[in-house]
């Protein structure tokens, strides 16, 4: 067995602060919470080393002037310039590998995390036709294997979602995964590249297993076209190992590969040939009502008043990434006013002016290629 003694979180870290200055003369503008904030990643020892440092800063100070300083949150800041966490990003990793490994080896199950802000199907506006299907394909080889044997139908393994960068691929993924209460496993294209083809090979083994260990599983594969490109020398060796585990999915229950692609174009055709990825939704950018739904899903409760209709109309080829873009935006103006003093409302003219200087995200040659594509592959399961 063994325990992993994870970092301090926020709370913790307050709790920290408080303790080592417990009978030290503080100044009252000493904020334990923002202490908190600035020192994410810092143990106790950390912690404790800084508020040492910041004691020998203020008597340093009171050596100069020959008063009695109390320690004010400047010392404290002026000391976090310097000191940074003994715990790196990368060492961090490697204990969450660890532990991944070691909990695969005992064939311990997976906890259930705490299940809050979770992705569920009212965040996804639009797009209700990919929905339902994609729930389908989903749901029925998951939950009715029994079902779909006795009928002889062969499930799908693997289910391609293509289509132009933010236009909510990851999220509908998400959403289907809290709809089943799956476990949700990812691999990342870009990530498994950086890290050469020994570990590359690595991760995707591990990936499979736990997503076996955890069935129903759907793993997730984003930026598929990076290591899995048309054949080259670089990243057969690892396509290659994709295919392999992908296949030995045949004898199994419960697994289910989604990918994801901005550039379905470069993908190897070996993935796509039936019995793989032989699903394939082209997930476009919101139609007029699916704009509508994004703007008031965005604005929140600064939608009343506005004309949803207008801004609908005016955002034409904006994908669900360039509104929620836009919205942060409209409220980051208020923000501004808000913090100065200054009186200031989200308007539908406001929100229009800032429209008229933003082109969408989407190019009519983004356009052509998945064009090209669906006449190549077509688009399949959808039902109609």
């Amino acid at each position: 067995k063994i325990i992993y003694l994870h970092l301090p979180d926020a709370k913790a870290r307050q709790a920290i602060f408080k303790v080592h200055t417990k009978k030290i003369p503080l100044k009252p503008d000493i904020d334990f919470k923002k202490l908190a904030t600035k020192t994410e990643r810092f143990s106790g020892a950390d912690i404790k080393n800084i508020v040492t440092e910041s004691i020998n800063l203020a008597a340093k100070e009171a050596s100069k002037s020959g008063n009695i300083e109390s320690i004010s949150m400047d010392h404290f800041l002026q000391v976090l310039k310097y000191i940074k966490p003994s715990v790196s990003i990368s060492s961090l990793e490697q204990y969450t590998q660890f532990q991944q490994d070691f909990e695969r080896r005992v064939g311990r199950k997976e906890e259930e995390k705490p299940r809050e802000d979770i992705t569920k199907w009212e965040d996804v506006v639009g797009l209700d036709k990919i929905k339902q299907a994609l729930l389908e394909a989903i749901k029925i080889p998951l939950l009715h294997e029994e079902l779909m044997k006795k009928m002889k139908i062969k499930p799908s393994k693997g289910i391609l979602l293509f289509g132009p960068p933010g236009t909510g691929k990851t999220l509908i993924v998400k959403a289907a995964t809290n709809e089943l209460n799956a476990s949700f496993q990812t691999l990342s294209g870009a990530e498994m590249m950086q890290r050469g083809y020994t570990q590359a090979v690595s991760v995707i083994k591990e990936t499979f297993n736990r997503a076996r260990e955890n069935a129903p599983a759907i793993i997730f594969v984003d930026e598929i076209e990076t290591f899995a490109p048309a054949r080259g020398v670089s990243s057969s060796e690892i396509v290659g190992q994709f295919l392999t585990e992908m296949d030995g999915l045949k004898g199994l229950k419960g697994v289910v590969i989604i990918g994801a692609t901005n550039k379905p174009s470069l993908l190897d055709p070996a993935l796509l040939r039936p019995g793989r990825f032989d699903k394939l939704f082209f997930v476009p950018q919101p139609d007029l009502q699916g704009r509508q739904d994004m703007f008031k899903l965005y604005l929140g409760e600064y939608c009343s008043g506005i004309d949803l209709d207008e801004l609908a109309n005016s955002s034409e080829g904006f994908t669900g990434a360039d509104i929620a873009l836009l919205c942060q935006d409209a409220k980051m103006v208020l923000l501004r006013a808000e913090i100065s003093g200054e009186s200031a409302d989200i308007t539908t003219d406001s929100i229009l002016k800032l429209l008229k200087k933003r082109k969408p995200s989407v190019t009519k040659r983004m356009l052509t290629e998945y064009e090209q594509f669906l006449e190549v592959y077509g688009e399949r399961g959808t039902g109609n």
